[in-house]
């Protein structure tokens, strides 16, 4: 559902741990070079120092990765903001929300001449905010509205955020995801996901607002560790929003419960599941629980024994199901109606410009 935002998220923090690691093999290199007095295409006549290279590489990493982390929390909002639109009229979404937006419209006014709102057409802005309270069924919502704060996305503010669009916990189901407990059995700086995105946060801070010194500069393995730990954030964040859309679609068509994970194999990359409907090899079916919610391909169907490429179901019965993913016993499985109408593929949207 989120899996375009969540991919374009990973191969940006990608990115980033490859340029770490590159940068610091081109150091060696030139360190190798300096002892041997040989360097015949000249390539580090014009390099900064070690100690330079490392600051600018330390402040490079921990603003490119907070700044790939905000972009996708606003992406992630505005692809949720999609569904809402799209099911519900303004006026049945939480009173907690309504209010959220109002108030949001109404500060995105004061300060509309600003760089921060310079891409938002005030006329349209206005016009689809009163399609939006008069109740009629089309009208569009602009994210941000619900992201007028000026305070870092920690985790406190991003549970307020998307507690205001009616999703509860946020902290908890981060904090008991399989992927964040994994994250932190191994040897991490910090013991849990708010005091990892508070330490990002301090760091990027002090890269854009004080001098550094060589002191302060974080190794490469733990500025890879920030990278991977915004890409394991992000895409449980996006379970979260995807298990509320599928949970609250089911009463507007936009998902239906199909059935639920009996047994699995090869670690559950294939599944047997007590279903009804239609299954389809190479679409996309979700796998939901108390503190999971996966979009995986389907790559193979069973019938009986039987490979098929499809299968309509009028009754529950046993489909064998492999997967591109693992799931478990005991997920309920779950089809969205018009799938269509969610995943965004749209180029990256530029992040929050702040004023």
């Amino acid at each position: 559902m989120f899996g375009g935002a969540v991919s374009r998220l990973q191969s940006g923090a990608d990115a980033v741990k490859q340029q770490l690691r590159t940068s610091e093999r081109v150091r060696a290199a030139q360190s190798e070079f300096e002892e041997s007095g040989l360097d015949p295409l000249k390539l580090f006549d014009d390099a900064p120092n070690p100690t330079a290279w490392k600051i600018m590489d330390h402040c490079a990493a921990v603003t490119r990765v907070y700044a790939l982390y905000e972009q996708f929390v606003q992406e992630l909002l505005r692809e949720y903001l999609n569904v809402l639109e799209q099911y519900h009229p303004f006026t049945e979404l939480p009173k907690a929300f309504q209010a959220a937006y109002r108030g949001g419209v109404a500060k995105i006014l004061e300060r509309i001449d600003g760089p921060r709102y310079q891409h938002i057409i005030l006329s349209d802005l206005l016009e689809q905010f009163h399609l939006a309270v008069a109740s009629s069924p089309e009208y569009r919502l602009e994210p941000m509205a619900l992201l007028t704060q000026e305070q870092n996305l920690r985790l406190n503010i991003l549970g307020s955020l998307f507690q205001n669009c009616g999703i509860e916990n946020l902290a908890g189901w981060i904090a008991t995801h399989p992927d964040t407990i994994a994250f932190f059995a191994q040897d991490r700086m910090h013991p849990h996901a708010e005091s990892e995105l508070a330490a990002l946060i301090q760091f990027r801070n002090e890269a854009a607002h004080s001098g550094l010194t060589i002191d302060s500069v974080l190794s490469v393995d733990a500025l890879c560790e920030f990278a991977d730990f915004i890409s394991v954030l992000c895409s449980v964040l996006s379970e979260r929003v995807q298990q509320t859309s599928i949970s609250n679609g089911q009463t507007k068509q936009f998902a239906r419960k199909c059935g639920a994970v009996t047994e699995v194999f090869r670690s559950g990359a294939i599944v047997v599941v007590n279903a009804v409907g239609v299954f389809e090899v190479g679409k996309n079916i979700y796998f939901s629980s108390d503190s999971s919610c996966v979009e995986l391909l389907i790559m193979s169907l069973q019938i009986q024994g039987v490979d098929v490429e499809s299968h309509t179901s009028t009754s529950s019965e046993e489909i064998g199901i492999g997967l591109n993913g693992r799931a478990k016993v005991g997920q309920v499985v779950f089809q969205l109606i018009e799938q269509t109408a969610v995943d965004s593929d749209d180029d990256v949207i530029d992040p929050i410009v702040a004023e």
